[in-house]
C-alpha cells in the first residue's frame, strides 16, 4: 500500500515540475518526466518478486515447468518497460521510434516465449495421437 503513495506522490510532484518548467525549458520538461517515469518504474518493479513466485507455483501446479512461469514474467516485464519507452518517446514527439520500440518488445516477446509454444504444440500432437 506504500508503494501506490510513494508512486503517486513521485508522479504528481513529477507532473506539476514538468508542467512548469515545459513553458520556460520544453527540452528539460522531457527530461524530468523520462526521470520521473523511471523513478516510478524502479518503484514498481520492487512488486515483480512475488508475482514470479505465484505463476512459477501456478505452472508447477498444471504440470508445466516452472521455466515457463518466469518466461510469462520476463515476458510482461519487457512489455511494460517497452511501453514506457515508447510512451516517453511519444512524449518527446517522437512516435515513429515509439512504434519501433513496440515492435522490438513484439519481437523479443515472441522470441522468448518460442519455447512454451514448442511445448504446447508438442503436447497437442500427443493428445491428437493418443
Amino acid at each position: 500500500m506504500m508503494d501506490i503513495v510513494k508512486i503517486v506522490g513521485i508522479a504528481l510532484t513529477g507532473c506539476i515540475m514538468t508542467v512548469l518548467v515545459k513553458k520556460y525549458l520544453p527540452d528539460l520538461s522531457v527530461l524530468i518526466s523520462i526521470l520521473t517515469g523511471v523513478v516510478v518504474l524502479l518503484i514498481s518493479l520492487e512488486a515483480v518478486r512475488p508475482i514470479l513466485s505465484v505463476v512459477t507455483e501456478l505452472f508447477s501446479a498444471a504440470g508445466l515447468r516452472a521455466d515457463y512461469g518466469k518466461i510469462v514474467v520476463r515476458a510482461l516485464g519487457i512489455c511494460l518497460i517497452a511501453g514506457f519507452a515508447a510512451d516517453s518517446c511519444r512524449d518527446a514527439g517522437e512516435s515513429a521510434l515509439a512504434n519501433r520500440v513496440e515492435l522490438a518488445c513484439k519481437v523479443i516477446v515472441t522470441s522468448l516465449s518460442l519455447p512454451f509454444f514448442q511445448e504446447l504444440i508438442g503436447m497437442a500432437k500427443e493428445l491428437i495421437k493418443g
